[in-house]
Protein backbone atom coordinates (compact mmCIF):
# COMPACT_ATOMS: atom_id res chain seq x y z
CA UNK A 1 0.00 0.00 0.00
CA UNK A 2 1.31 3.75 -1.11
CA UNK A 3 1.43 6.10 1.49
CA UNK A 4 -0.03 10.21 1.20
CA UNK A 5 1.81 12.57 2.66
CA UNK A 6 -0.64 15.34 4.19
CA UNK A 7 0.09 17.72 1.29
CA UNK A 8 -1.58 15.04 -1.39
CA UNK A 9 -4.26 14.21 1.09
CA UNK A 10 -5.27 18.08 1.09
CA UNK A 11 -5.62 18.17 -2.71
CA UNK A 12 -8.15 15.42 -2.55
CA UNK A 13 -11.42 16.96 -4.08
CA UNK A 14 -13.25 14.06 -2.27
CA UNK A 15 -12.10 15.68 1.42
CA UNK A 16 -12.94 19.14 0.55
CA UNK A 17 -16.12 18.03 -0.51
CA UNK A 18 -17.34 16.00 2.37
CA UNK A 19 -16.12 19.29 4.41
CA UNK A 20 -18.29 21.43 2.98
CA UNK A 21 -21.15 19.43 3.34
CA UNK A 22 -20.40 18.51 7.08
CA UNK A 23 -19.82 22.43 7.52
CA UNK A 24 -23.14 23.36 5.13
CA UNK A 25 -24.81 20.94 7.18
CA UNK A 26 -23.94 22.12 10.67
CA UNK A 27 -24.94 25.60 10.07
CA UNK A 28 -28.18 24.50 8.77
CA UNK A 29 -28.87 22.20 11.83
CA UNK A 30 -27.76 25.19 14.18
CA UNK A 31 -30.53 27.78 12.52
CA UNK A 32 -28.59 29.71 9.54
CA UNK A 33 -30.36 30.78 6.89
CA UNK A 34 -30.53 29.03 3.52
CA UNK A 35 -30.17 31.62 1.58
CA UNK A 36 -26.72 33.35 2.98
CA UNK A 37 -25.16 29.45 3.16
CA UNK A 38 -26.11 29.69 -0.99
CA UNK A 39 -24.26 32.66 -1.71
CA UNK A 40 -21.38 32.00 0.43
CA UNK A 41 -21.34 28.18 -1.38
CA UNK A 42 -21.71 30.35 -4.65
CA UNK A 43 -18.72 32.45 -4.04
CA UNK A 44 -16.65 30.08 -2.58
CA UNK A 45 -17.37 27.70 -5.63
CA UNK A 46 -16.44 30.49 -8.06
CA UNK A 47 -13.30 31.45 -6.64
CA UNK A 48 -12.16 27.85 -6.21
CA UNK A 49 -12.96 27.28 -9.45
CA UNK A 50 -10.54 29.82 -11.03
CA UNK A 51 -8.01 29.49 -8.92
CA UNK A 52 -8.14 25.89 -9.92
CA UNK A 53 -8.28 26.76 -13.76
CA UNK A 54 -5.00 29.49 -13.38
CA UNK A 55 -3.19 26.90 -11.63
CA UNK A 56 -3.94 24.27 -13.69
CA UNK A 57 -3.09 26.21 -16.62
CA UNK A 58 0.12 27.42 -15.17
CA UNK A 59 1.39 23.60 -14.99
CA UNK A 60 0.39 22.89 -18.79
CA UNK A 61 2.40 25.89 -20.01
CA UNK A 62 5.54 25.10 -17.96
CA UNK A 63 5.30 21.91 -19.16
CA UNK A 64 5.11 22.87 -22.59
CA UNK A 65 7.60 25.67 -22.69
CA UNK A 66 9.86 22.80 -20.89
CA UNK A 67 9.09 20.56 -24.18
CA UNK A 68 9.75 23.27 -26.38
CA UNK A 69 12.81 23.98 -24.63
CA UNK A 70 14.16 20.52 -25.20
CA UNK A 71 12.81 20.08 -28.89
CA UNK A 72 14.60 23.49 -29.84
CA UNK A 73 17.67 21.93 -28.14
CA UNK A 74 17.49 19.33 -30.05
CA UNK A 75 17.07 20.76 -33.42
CA UNK A 76 19.93 23.11 -32.94
CA UNK A 77 22.01 19.92 -31.94
CA UNK A 78 20.90 18.59 -35.75
CA UNK A 79 22.19 21.28 -37.42
CA UNK A 80 24.92 21.81 -35.61
CA UNK A 81 25.72 18.06 -36.87
CA UNK A 82 25.97 17.27 -33.05
CA UNK A 83 24.09 13.11 -32.73
CA UNK A 84 22.67 14.07 -29.50
CA UNK A 85 22.16 17.88 -27.34
CA UNK A 86 23.94 18.26 -24.57
CA UNK A 87 22.62 17.89 -21.15
CA UNK A 88 24.66 20.71 -19.59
Amino acid sequence: MQTRTIWEKLKSTKLWCALAGLVLGAALALGADGESLGQVLGAVTAIVSSVTYIVTEGKVDAAGAKNLGEGLAALLALFAGEDEPDDG
